[in-house]
């Protein structure tokens, strides 16, 4: 199956065409390089968040999926588009 990517750029036919990736990982990794790439430790970055430092630290690990509203407390925190946190 190919999405369209009219109204969102690449994104959704990159994310058709990745589906069955490990998105918690996926969301991991970008949680955790857009945390340092803006100098926030963990416990900054769960405060801004306010989230639980020990969920933070699972959502960085990949061990748990994390909820639209935790990643949209998130990615404004880190001042970025919550998209940007899906890889």
């Amino acid at each position: 199956m190919r999405w369209s990517s009219v109204g969102v750029g690449s994104t959704l036919v990159h994310m058709a065409q990745n589906r069955r990736e490990n998105w918690p990982k996926v969301v991991g990794r970008q949680v955790r390089r857009y945390r340092a790439k803006a100098g926030l430790t963990q416990e900054g970055l769960a405060s801004g968040s306010e989230i639980d430092p020990k969920h933070l630290q699972k959502i960085e690990a990949g061990t748990i999926n994390v909820t639209i509203e935790t990643l949209g407390r998130i990615a404004a925190t880190l001042k970025v588009h919550p998209r940007q946190l899906l890889g």
